[in-house]
């Protein structure tokens, strides 16, 4: 795929881990010698001020309109 066309569909996305995890939103894509990756970020929990980030491989995350919905009843 070419990084445009990768950009037009993931920056500004939500995206999961295909793991599970808490939703994420890309703020790039970039190509490495490994691959597509997309860096992201997101709040860890409900209230806190501290914004998280990670690169991310592009095989390991889906979009969240295409995910299962994963709700946590507390």
């Amino acid at each position: 795929m070419q990084i445009d066309a990768l950009r037009t569909q993931f920056v500004g996305k939500t995206v999961w881990l295909k793991s599970g995890g808490t939703p994420m939103t890309v703020e790039q894509v970039i190509e490495t010698p490994d691959g597509f990756k997309l860096d992201c970020c997101w709040v860890d929990r409900p209230g806190s001020k501290k914004m998280e980030r990670a690169r991310l491989n592009l095989e390991s995350v889906e979009l969240a309109s295409r995910a299962p919905m994963r709700i946590k009843f507390f």
